[in-house]
């Protein structure tokens, strides 16, 4: 019985995000006619952060469609848990400052008891913390957030989010 939990951990994380990444992939897709195809945002960024022990890392992108997400790809020396945030910044336009819609974020990490945390709000508001337990020796991580609004979003306006990712190693 012992074994069946330990491989029914491992087969959830293993479904869930080949799901995630294909859901993102057909809602994130711009449609444009082939004469604007070089004004296509590169809403699908990733960054790449080296994570010691108690460290803590940043990654912003800037929105200019309704929706997008960018990933962030951890890989952590000496910590055995990691947390990540989303927070947004909408700049003032003339109509102000209200922009609606939600956003979303998905930590998923190796090696320990909690391998995924799936964390999701309204704009503007920031929401809670994502957090799951990780290998203390080495181990990856990888951060999907996104932003889908409903309110008026243009390159001349753009939305700006940061996807923050600390480290920690609580003893043990």
């Amino acid at each position: 019985m012992r074994k069946y939990k330990q491989e029914k951990r491992i087969f959830i994380p293993l479904i869930i995000l080949p799901l995630i990444t294909a859901i993102t992939l057909l809602t994130n897709t711009p449609i444009v006619r082939a004469t604007e195809a070089e004004t296509i945002p590169n809403q699908f960024g990733s960054d790449n952060f080296l994570l010691l022990e108690n460290q803590s890392v940043s990654s912003s992108t800037e929105q200019t469609s309704s929706s997008g997400t960018h990933t962030v790809r951890i890989l952590s020396i000496g910590n055995n848990k990691l947390s990540a945030s989303l927070s947004i910044f909408v700049p003032s336009t003339e109509a102000g400052t209200d922009a609606t819609g939600n956003w979303w974020l998905l930590l998923m990490g190796a090696g320990g008891k909690f391998w995924f945390d799936f964390k999701f709000g309204v704009v503007p508001v920031t929401g809670p913390t994502a957090a799951v337990d990780i290998s203390s020796l080495i181990s990856v991580g990888i951060v999907t957030g996104g932003v889908t609004l409903t309110s008026p979003v243009s390159p001349e306006n753009p939305v700006t989010y940061t996807i923050s990712v600390t480290g920690e190693f609580i003893g043990g």
